[in-house]
């Protein structure tokens, strides 16, 4: 097998409704993976090819901020070249910008 690439969708919590959202996520969903659970995987994939690029998704993984850190620090360790994560931006409401 070779295994180029590995994307995980972190949560299918995201703090806004998009139509178009692949992983049907929304502020009504709770699931989130454990950070154990990912390192898993990383090391199942690596261990049956060289991973050239890895990526995290949502959801919103911003909303667990600790958790895409820790994820993305494991594949560092790892050495996969080429690390991504897919975020909307916007983690927090904060009100109604200053006026100017």
């Amino acid at each position: 097998m070779k295994l180029q690439r590995l994307e995980f969708t972190l949560t299918t919590r995201c703090n806004s409704r998009r139509i178009h959202c692949q992983a049907e996520a929304s502020p009504a969903k709770s699931e989130v993976m454990a950070v154990e659970d990912a390192g898993d995987y990383l090391t199942a994939a690596a261990a049956v090819s060289k991973l050239e690029s890895f990526m995290i998704f949502g959801g919103e993984p911003m909303l667990y901020p600790e958790r895409a850190i820790a994820i993305i620090k494991k594949a560092r360790q790892m050495r996969i070249p080429k690390i991504e994560m897919i975020t909307n931006g916007v983690w927090a409401k904060t009100g109604k910008p200053p006026k100017s």
